[in-house]
């Protein structure tokens, strides 16, 4: 995997600024970290069914957005 920030630091500063790009790398690099942090941090089934949907939701949207995203 290529990274396009040199560092962590320029990546946290980079997303405090609503960096497209940095989204990206967050999502690329950390993506089943975050995946798995939702499906511990979820407490019912109906909850957890959603999970998947809303992330590959997210995936799909930053790679056709290069829109700035709000959060």
């Amino acid at each position: 995997m290529f990274m396009i920030f040199d560092s962590e630091e320029d990546l946290i500063i980079a997303m405090k600024k609503r960096d497209q790009d940095a989204l990206k790398e967050v999502i690329d690099q950390y993506g089943k970290l975050i995946l798995y942090i939702i499906h511990k941090s979820l407490s019912t089934p109906i909850e957890k069914q959603y999970v998947d949907d809303c992330y590959y939701g997210v995936k799909k949207t930053r790679s056709k957005s290069r829109k700035v995203y709000r959060f």
